[in-house]
């Protein structure tokens, strides 16, 4: 529209707006509002990912005890990847607290834990100030032998800056290997197996 001065007046109403500023590789416009599109993620993207969890070397490595009906956190001893700085932690953050600081925004979450020969048991995500965010399924392991992991996955939102980390309960005590057991009956040299992983956490940023 030309204005009575001369002047080029550009319409801002439902989609007449300009491409906002702003954005970074990876992203997409996604709907905010009718007629207006904002920056956004996609869910699986790599740009903004990381994958931590426990990993121990081959061998006699197991996971660490578990005391019945008390909440325990998983540890947080490796990282695998940390794309597009999801979080605020330095990689010996994460690794000497446990836990991963996440902006505010959306995130999706896969979580996974194994449990060896505690009974019933469940594992939860939640933050350090006590917020439960996802819940895994159950399981129930009564042999000394097998191991299977609760699996969580969910998508939440968060405000403000927040530290959350995985915990795991069950209905037995089991010492050394109750958050999971070494593959070392399969032998220290055997073609294709390096490390026991028992946990992983893999979080995708969608906005």
């Amino acid at each position: 529209t030309i204005t009575s001065t001369g002047t080029i007046a550009h319409s801002t109403s439902a989609g007449y707006k300009h491409v906002p500023s702003g954005g970074s590789s990876g992203q997409f416009l996604k709907y905010s509002s009718s007629g207006t599109a904002v920056w956004g993620n996609d869910a699986m993207t790599t740009s903004r990912y990381l994958k931590c969890g426990q990993r121990e070397a081959k061998g006699a490595n197991d996971a660490g005890s578990i005391t019945a009906l008390t909440w325990t956190t998983r540890d947080i001893n490796h990282v695998w990847t940390n794309n597009g700085s999801i979080t605020s932690n330095t990689e010996s953050s994460m690794i000497s607290n446990n836990y991963v600081t996440l902006p505010a925004g959306n995130y999706y979450v896969i979580f996974r834990a194994n449990a060896c020969n505690n009974d019933y048991g469940q594992a939860r995500l939640k933050t350090t100030g006590g917020t439960v965010l996802v819940e895994s399924t159950n399981t129930q392991v009564y042999s000394t032998v097998d191991q299977f992991p609760l699996i969580g996955s969910g998508y939440f939102t968060l405000s403000s800056g927040t530290n959350i980390l995985v915990e795991q309960v069950s209905e037995a005590t089991q010492a050394t290997y109750g958050l999971g057991r070494s593959l070392v009956g399969i032998g220290t040299s055997s073609p294709g197996y390096g490390y026991n992983v028992y946990f992983t956490l893999e979080i995708w940023a969608m906005s």
